[in-house]
């Protein structure tokens, strides 16, 4: 239901952000939807979860020894990555407050849609042996 939610506020907003969507052509929408999503899933999605999930925390579970302070080093490495977004701006110091709000704001959002959507019998088990299946190889 979190998920349902988040991404019904975020199309909202988005929509509303951006008037001149509407003002595109049919064919233009059609050619632009998957080449933008093609673009940022190869060219930001993909290496931000390479390098987390796959490089990084199996290290943090490695050297925190605990399963919830492995959790948060990794929500909190996620966070760092996203200090530089697109939106985020540095002009001057009311700009830059506001960008390094934001950051834990949009994180802490994505994260409770994320744990929520984990959330179940056997999920704990599932990442426990997951992380430590990458720890052994």
């Amino acid at each position: 239901m979190v998920i349902v939610t988040v991404a019904v506020v975020e199309s909202l907003v988005e929509l509303g952000s951006f008037p001149g969507l509407f003002d595109l052509s049919v064919r233009q929408i059609l050619l632009g939807v998957p080449l933008a999503f093609g673009c940022y899933f190869l060219g930001t999605v993909l290496p931000t979860m390479i390098l987390i999930y796959a490089i990084l925390l199996p290290r943090y579970a490695r050297l925190c020894d605990s399963f919830a302070t492995t959790v948060i080093v990794g929500g909190l490495t996620y966070a760092a990555m996203h200090l530089v977004e697109g939106w985020s701006t540095f002009a001057n110091p009311r700009d830059t407050v506001l960008s390094l709000l934001f950051v834990p704001l949009t994180i802490s959002v994505q994260e409770c849609s994320r744990v929520s959507s984990l959330s179940g019998p056997g999920t704990r088990g599932f990442t426990r042996s997951a992380i430590t299946r990458s720890l052994r190889t």
